[in-house]
């Protein structure tokens, strides 16, 4: 019998020796051992369960990086929505709302799965020609990085695989911006070659040129966000007047969810969440407010904005017909003649309490 031995085996056999009673598998396992004719495999070190670059299937892959970059975004408008008030911010402090494990799962998502994965198939592709797929891939890693950029400030940023270090020190955030422009540019240069295209793609489903306007506009995006420390207006001119922008809908950057609950799922989480758990987080009155109540006309009346039944859904038509403990304001229930604090009407005089309206619109105030 051949046996090709490495180290693993013959230690999981002197292991067995060594555990057994019984002279007779003592034997048949010293008769395995003394078998091994072939010792030139003892340095076999990988982990035969870990896939290598080599073996990896590039579609697969490509489709992982737009889930995780999907994933990434749903993450990050987790924490944003309460503290630009589109829902409520669910603490009475910043302190409290924006502990440091807030952003764990972002990072985890960032640095975790799309990063390495991204680097992955960038090196892959530029050991194969494919350009399209480094082009795309490049965009949404310049937008990863501004993002936590914009998040967290100085960042790692992780250059290549699969050699990737565990500890990269942290980099200026305006040369995270600067490195994430070199990638813009390399994808456009990248996108205008002919070759191979994915066979996935959840944004632009094969459109080329949406792909090349995305990387016009996260440029554009970036001078505007680094004009406060950077003279960019030359920059901003000149990619306004002379390169093409995302323009209409039909070329917004979207991850298009699906219509199935279970079979796999693929509805949006906050779907799952509202529909299916029963969330009681709030839309935040602010924000309601503005859609349906801030808009007035020269003698100080609303304005009804007709679109304002689209926008949100509203459960009752008078504030009056929900009992006063569904409508909870800082501890306190609902009331018409509660005492409105005095910054709320610093902000503007109209500016309700509690309430988005009295018309049935309700949700929570800042930090309730």
């Amino acid at each position: 019998m051949d046996v090709v031995c490495t180290k693993f085996v013959l230690l999981e056999i002197l292991n067995a020796i060594l555990k057994s009673k019984s002279y007779f598998i003592i034997l048949l396992l010293f008769a395995m051992f003394t078998s091994c004719n072939d010792l030139s495999e003892m340095d076999l070190l990988d982990d035969p369960k870990s896939i290598k670059p080599n073996q990896t299937n590039i579609e697969l892959l490509n489709s992982s990086i737009q889930l995780s970059f999907k994933d990434f975004q749903y993450e990050l408008h987790l924490i944003a929505d309460g503290i630009v008030r589109y829902t409520s911010l669910n603490a009475f402090s910043y302190q409290d709302a924006l502990r440091a494990e807030v952003g764990d799962k972002v990072w985890n998502v960032a640095y975790s799965e799309f990063l390495p994965d991204a680097e992955l198939l960038i090196s892959i592709a530029q050991d194969k020609g494919l350009y399209i797929y480094e082009g795309r891939v490049k965009i949404l890693k310049s937008y990863v990085l501004t993002t936590l950029v914009d998040f967290f400030g100085d960042i790692p940023v992780i250059e290549r695989a699969p050699d990737l270090t565990f500890s990269p020190e942290l980099v200026e955030g305006s040369l995270v911006y600067d490195k994430a422009n070199q990638l813009l540019s390399e994808a456009i240069e990248l996108l205008s070659e002919e070759g191979i295209e994915p066979e996935t793609d959840l944004y632009y489903e094969g459109n080329n040129e949406n792909w090349v306007k995305l990387a016009w506009t996260l440029k554009l995006r970036n001078a505007l966000y680094t004009s406060r420390i950077r003279n960019n207006l030359d920059v901003i001119f000149d990619i306004v007047h002379y390169e093409d922008l995302i323009e209409s809908n039909d070329e917004s950057f979207l991850f298009r969810y699906g219509k199935e609950r279970d079979a796999p799922p693929s509805r949006h989480p906050l779907y799952e969440e509202y529909y299916g758990n029963g969330s009681r987080e709030y839309l935040g009155n602010y924000f309601m407010w503005t859609i349906i109540g801030e808009k007035r006309n020269g003698t100080g009346s609303r304005i009804y904005d007709p679109r304002s039944g689209l926008y949100v859904y509203r459960q009752f038509w008078n504030i009056k017909d929900l009992e006063a403990e569904g409508v909870l304001c800082y501890n306190e229930t609902y009331s018409q003649d509660l005492e409105i604090p005095d910054h709320y009407s610093l902000i503007d005089p109209n500016l309700p309490y509690c309430v988005a309206s009295l018309y049935g619109y309700y949700g929570r105030d800042h930090g309730n």
